[in-house]
């Protein structure tokens, strides 16, 4: 099985593992191994080589060296839902999200263009209930897109 084809690992990249491995103790390594970066941990005397194409390996790795299964590192080095707001390319490709408020609240809403202006921003967050919320307002929240049956999907890949 590729790690990467799971939902879990959409949007990972070398620099998500490597802060993870820097927060679990690990150190990089003066000594570089084929292109890569050696990490080394002194309580386990173990090494990864990471690469930016080899991040399936690496999980591997790690959720071996931890005793884990793979989905449940990548639920650590990958949140399921961002701390920021999506840009206005990925809106554009998908317009329903699931959200926490800056409580830990869950929402579903969409992001649209109101055919009111405020504040001259074009995009706003509209929460039933609570109604249209600039950008300013939801800042502090966490996002993830999902279909129209609240089922979370793939962040939109957009270039940039």
């Amino acid at each position: 099985m590729n790690i990467m084809d799971l939902d879990e690992a959409d949007g990972l990249t070398a620099e998500m593992v490597r802060a993870y491995l820097q927060d679990k103790g690990w150190r990089k390594s003066p000594e570089a191994q084929r292109g890569g970066f050696k990490w080394t941990n002194s309580t386990t005397n173990s090494f990864i080589c990471l690469r930016d194409w080899k991040l399936n390996e690496a999980v591997r790795l790690i959720a071996s060296w931890e005793r884990r299964s793979a989905q449940s590192i990548l639920r650590d080095l990958n949140p399921r839902m961002r701390k920021s707001q999506p840009t206005d390319a990925e809106i554009e490709a998908h317009s329903i999200w699931l959200a926490h408020d800056e409580h830990g609240n869950p929402r579903v809403g969409y992001w649209t263009i109101p055919t009111f202006s405020m504040n001259g921003t074009p995009y706003h967050f509209y929460v039933q209930g609570r109604g249209f919320l600039t950008r300013e307002r939801v800042a502090k929240w966490s996002f993830w897109p999902c279909d129209a049956h609240g089922n979370k999907c793939r962040w939109p890949k957009v270039s940039p």
